[in-house]
């Protein structure tokens, strides 16, 4: 398997760095048409969540399975960058223009991240690695959705 080849098995990860990009998107159009502060706030609280759940997955389910020491360390920093920003997100969330642009700064993160993890992480992870990861990725996700209202 080449570096730039996504592993069919991590499809579900894939999925849902996606559905949070989507999640971005609609805040964006809600914020464009005038959706009121505590709605805002609301739909921020899910993205931070979803957001602290998959890194929180990788910290402890894909990291320990890299096998390079520094592909490990370089992932690690892009995800304590991704949790420093959903926290400078939540602090300022009543400065509005602010938590805009700092809305947006995230969301670019996280597709720089979706895309270093599918050219860099997921081909190096060892092939009978992923099943298990997938379905642990599944049971994960169904704790995360359950008080969550439907995508």
């Amino acid at each position: 398997m080449d570096a730039t080849t996504t592993p069919a098995p991590l499809l579900p990860l894939e999925q849902e760095f996606d559905k949070l990009v989507r999640l971005f998107t609609e805040y964006e159009r809600l914020a464009a048409d005038g959706t009121g502060p505590t709605d805002l706030g609301a739909r921020l609280g899910r993205i931070g969540g979803r957001v602290q759940a998959l890194a929180q997955f990788e910290q402890e389910r894909v990291l320990p399975r890299l096998p390079e020491p520094a592909l490990r360390d370089e992932t690690q920093s892009q995800i304590a960058d991704l949790q420093a920003r959903v926290e400078h997100v939540a602090a300022r969330a009543t400065d509005n223009a602010h938590t805009q642009r700092e809305v947006r700064a995230l969301a670019q993160a996280l597709r720089t991240h979706a895309h270093w993890q599918q050219r860099h992480v997921w081909p190096r992870l060892p092939e009978d690695d992923l099943p298990p990861l997938a379905a642990e990725l599944a049971q994960w996700r169904a704790e995360w959705l359950q008080d969550e209202a439907p995508d």
